[in-house]
């Protein structure tokens, strides 16, 4: 009976021409931008796509948001993808840029965080 809000903020990252392709066809296809995956190119992007800076910034939003509207004793149940999930994980860790992507997330991994004394931890 809880109401269930969905925010688009939480959306996997938008990889534009490269939506629906494995990596073998994008490496194919694309194969001038084989270097893409290098962690210095936060602010690059497939064609129509997001870039990994964007992604942060509306990870940070939605964060930024829960904390705005949200009670330090009130239980929130986030339910993400993997990219936005780094990205709100960087936050709380105070991580650089560069250390955002290096971060492990498996399929189906949950977290729990404490939201108290104006601060994140993750258990």
């Amino acid at each position: 009976s809880l109401p269930i809000v969905i925010d688009n903020r939480l959306n996997e990252r938008n990889w534009g021409i490269w939506e629906n392709k494995n990596l073998d066809e994008i490496h194919k296809q694309y194969i001038h931008l084989k270097n893409f995956w290098n962690i210095e190119n936060l602010d690059s992007n497939p064609h129509r796509g997001e870039t990994t800076r964007d992604l942060m910034k509306r990870s940070a939003d939605f964060l930024n948001r829960i904390v705005r509207n949200h009670t330090e004793s009130d239980v929130i149940l986030v339910v993400t993808h993997g990219g936005p999930m780094k990205m709100i994980l960087g936050i709380i860790k105070g991580l650089q840029d560069e250390a955002y992507l290096q971060q492990e997330i498996g399929n189906g991994q949950i977290l729990i965080v404490k939201y108290e004394n104006s601060r994140f931890t993750v258990e």
